[in-house]
């Protein structure tokens, strides 16, 4: 696959983070912040509905597709 390394990478900016969805990266100040997949894909969700609010089941569809999440088992609480 060839890489164009001059196109500019297309991220969204909060504060000072930078948002890459298709290279699935956060950086903080230019630095990459490692994430764990689950927690990357809330982050992506939540900056996709920005200014909105993300209820618990779309977010729970979204993140944990095709699996039943048992909120009292994991001791997490939404």
């Amino acid at each position: 696959m060839d890489i164009d390394t001059n196109r500019p990478k297309q991220g969204v900016a909060f504060g000072p983070f930078r948002l890459f969805v298709e290279e699935r990266l956060l950086e903080k100040e230019c630095i990459a912040i490692v994430l764990g997949s689950r927690a990357l894909e809330i982050v992506i969700l939540l900056v996709k509905h920005a200014g909105n609010v993300v209820g618990k089941t779309d977010l729970i569809s979204e993140v944990w597709p095709n699996l039943t999440v048992d909120e009292k088992a994991s001791g997490f609480m939404l």
